[in-house]
């Protein structure tokens, strides 16, 4: 399996590299859906492989650096026209009226 390979599986919901137990491997697929719902980006780095989830879609390459281990960035906007938290609905309706 290549690594981009190996990166789009690991994406795919139920896919886990843990053994058998509780339910696992929907982590990476709900934070993918997290981030794109909320206008965020998601960047992972691993080995000689990229995978950039954003607001333009999903988007895997081959990078010319290669190195052991896996790099993680997540980003989001903090702005509460793109996300806030459940507690403070209430006191961005009030703020609107």
């Amino acid at each position: 399996m290549t690594s981009i390979e190996a990166l789009k599986w690991a994406f795919e919901p139920g896919n886990s590299t843990k053994q058998q137990g509780v339910r696992q491997g929907e982590g990476l697929h709900i934070l993918q859906e997290f981030v794109q719902k909320n206008h965020g980006t998601l960047m992972i780095f691993s080995n000689d492989s990229y995978v950039n989830i954003g607001d333009n879609g999903v988007k895997y390459e081959n990078v010319c650096t290669n190195f052991s281990g896996t790099l993680v960035n997540i980003a989001f906007r903090c702005d509460e026209k793109y996300y806030c938290l459940a507690s403070e609905v209430p006191k961005l309706k009030k703020l609107k009226l």
